[in-house]
């Protein structure tokens, strides 16, 4: 049975957290949440996951009740792996990536059509939406495997390049003899199809190994994800270009059956916990976004920030206004003039 969504005003959403809270101990606890996430808790400077908020949150707004345990750096699985688990409830919860809850959750997908949402404030503006939720979050939560807990905002995806390739990306012209690495998102590969690469399929605890390899030359996170990336990832990388095609969501997503196993007051509890991490995460992502780029930076990696030209070129090959995206539209709306809605949400004008 679907779950309907109660929300309730947490207090001081806005405000620090209360890391002093005090929590009861956790052989009190009657119920735990475990929250799988590829993310070292360690680098929380320059990786926007959340983990130390999501566990003070839920366990002072349930008064201790719900215990939070952190399986951090990939320990239940990364991408399609992890959301797999989530989805069939051997974890609690997870972070994982739009592109990978694509598979389980095909509407997601219409995210990775470019230039319509892929900056922080036109992401944040949609994610919020009316909208947003009619079409989207209550579609995946009506099918009754996982419930859309928070939307992370993490940046606009780039594209950068491995050691071996000689220059930054700024044009698609330059994707015609390069291997551009996708997720599970067919949007992506027809993507960088249409722009002129070749894509290869790759998860993303394997990216840094492929990289090093060269089965692939280029990869698309936000900076945050690059720098934060499995295997050492950060040191892999040459240039990185910010062309803000796609925004690079991640998704904080619970099991349904773990959900509804808590009581109708615990369930509340989370659900304006969300809420609570929702507020301060868009702070906390653009201060890790500006600390990886630094960090970058300071290790001699080129970061190009594409100018309007540049931009009107990729928009032009392929933006969400090139007609092969029609189908797309269709196929996961099942009717083209709700992307327009969507479009309109993401620019303010919903």
């Amino acid at each position: 049975m679907p779950l309907s969504r109660r929300r309730f005003l947490a207090a001081s959403v806005a405000s620090a957290v209360a890391w002093q809270y005090p929590l009861r101990a956790a052989a009190d606890s009657e119920y735990r949440l475990r929250f799988a996430s590829p993310y070292r808790t360690i680098e929380a400077p320059t990786s926007p996951h959340m983990h130390e908020q999501i566990k003070e949150v839920v366990e002072r707004l349930s008064d201790g009740r719900i215990q939070v345990d952190i399986l951090e750096n990939g320990a239940a699985g990364i991408g399609p792996e992890l959301m797999a688990k989530v989805s069939r409830g051997m974890v609690d919860a997870a972070l994982v990536s739009a592109s990978n809850l694509s598979p389980i959750a095909p509407i997601l997908d219409i995210l990775n059509i470019p230039f319509w949402s892929a900056s922080n404030d036109a992401y944040d503006r949609l994610v919020r939406s009316t909208v947003w939720r009619r079409l989207i979050v209550d579609h995946i939560n009506n099918a009754g495997a996982i419930y859309v807990w928070f939307p992370y905002v993490v940046g606009a995806r780039t594209l950068a390049t491995g050691k071996h390739w000689p220059q930054a990306i700024t044009h698609p012209d330059q994707l015609v003899d390069a291997v551009v690495r996708v997720p599970s998102s067919e949007l992506l590969r027809h993507c960088y199809t249409i722009a002129g690469g070749r894509t290869r399929r790759v998860d993303w605890g394997e990216v840094s190994k492929s990289l090093q390899l060269r089965q692939i030359d280029i990869i698309d996170p936000s900076i945050s994800s690059l720098y934060s990336g499995p295997d050492g990832l950060r040191h892999h990388i040459a240039h990185i270009s910010q062309i803000e095609s796609v925004h690079d969501g991640w998704m904080a997503v619970i099991n349904q059956n773990w959900l509804r196993s808590l009581p109708a007051s615990l369930q509340d509890v989370m659900y304006a916990a969300g809420d609570e991490i929702q507020a301060l995460q868009p702070k906390i992502a653009r201060q890790a976004d500006d600390a990886a780029k630094q960090l970058f930076s300071a290790a001699g990696v080129d970061i190009h920030q594409l100018d309007d030209e540049q931009r009107a070129h990729w928009q032009q090959r392929c933006g969400h206004q090139h007609p092969s995206w029609r189908r797309f539209k269709r196929d996961i709306l099942g009717n083209e003039l709700l992307f327009d809605e969507l479009l309109a949400a993401a620019n303010g004008d919903a």
